[in-house]
């Protein structure tokens, strides 16, 4: 129950007005790997587009391997985020930290 207060204190704290720019920085500094994922995963997918014409394969199979690889891709990226999350939860609680003290 308390976890709704206080994410409904964090809503409180946010401004009305703020800008959509604002908004994405706050955002992207709250979790930065959401911009690493889509990042890498947009490059990922031009690089596959901008080497269609050097493909030794047909284009319906080429397609298929290109967006396989996009997915590992972003889910290593989330599954990378999740490891590094549980190991400094499990170092903080090791230590004695809270999470409002980081």
């Amino acid at each position: 129950m308390a976890d709704h207060r206080n994410e409904a204190m964090k809503m409180r704290d946010i401004p009305k007005d703020e800008s959509r720019l604002s908004k994405m920085m706050r955002k992207i500094k709250k979790d930065p790997a959401v911009v690493v994922g889509m990042t890498g995963w947009t490059g990922l997918v031009g690089y596959g587009l901008y080497n269609i014409r050097k493909r030794k394969t047909s284009l319906s199979l080429y397609l298929i391997h290109l967006r396989v690889t996009a997915q590992v891709f972003a889910i290593g990226c989330m599954v990378s985020v999740v490891g590094y999350r549980i190991f400094n939860h499990e170092k903080n609680r090791f230590f004695g930290k809270s999470a409002d003290e980081e």
